[in-house]
């Protein structure tokens, strides 16, 4: 019964160190987003309009979409990722309008 216990107690320990580094790189990734406030810009949302879409049209190319989907919603204190026609989010501007400044 000793040897039994110390088999499953050892599969737990492991399956939940797998289970914590597998969550690792993506805490390291949201941890080091830096909000540049000088270089935003308000936009409209429009019907059928998703972060995902917003964030793939202002991202530089190599950047990863997903920091850039976090970036807005800092930038507007959001808790979730849903988002409505009419409404006005801050997001970062895309390299294009920088560029025109």
């Amino acid at each position: 019964m000793d040897r039994e216990f110390k088999i499953v107690f050892f599969i737990m320990l492991l399956a939940a160190v797998i289970g914590a580094a597998a969550r690792l790189p993506h805490i390291i990734n949201y941890q080091a987003i830096v909000i540049d406030h000088a270089n935003t810009q308000e936009i409209i949302v429009e019907k059928g309009d998703t972060l995902w879409g917003i964030a793939k049209e202002l991202s530089i190319p190599g950047k990863d979409i997903r920091i850039v989907i976090e970036e807005i919603k800092i930038l507007n204190n959001m808790d979730s990722y849903t988002i409505y026609p009419g409404q006005a989010l801050k997001v970062p501007m895309s390299q294009n309008e920088i560029a025109k400044r």
